[in-house]
């Protein structure tokens, strides 16, 4: 185990301490009415900014990246022991990305 650093451990006290210190007060949420309509509506927009846009964006980059790369020839003669390398690493890719999804949409 490496040993942290003074700084790291200072800021990472603070930061633990401010949310303790902010957890203590007791803070109610007050909606116009209908207040389930507003409530409702605050959550869905959190839910879409934090994390299905993000998703979506890093699940298209990540089919963009893939179809390119499955596109992609090596340059130069055929070689099978080569292009069947590379068969490999782009299933490999593949796997990582559906992996990495189904983590995410879990989560």
């Amino acid at each position: 185990m490496t040993a942290i650093s003074r700084p790291i451990r200072f800021t990472l006290c603070s930061l633990w301490t401010l949310v303790y210190c902010t957890q203590i007060a007791d803070c109610s949420e007050r909606w116009p009415e209908p207040s389930d309509v507003w409530r409702r509506g605050y959550t869905f927009l959190i839910l879409t900014s934090t994390y299905l846009l993000p998703l979506s964006i890093l699940s298209i980059t990540y089919g963009l990246v893939i179809g390119k790369l499955w596109r992609r020839h090596a340059p130069g003669n055929a070689d099978s022991a080569r292009d069947s390398q590379q068969l490999r690493s782009k299933r490999r890719v593949s796997i990582e990305h559906i992996c990495r999804k189904k983590t995410l949409l879990l989560y």
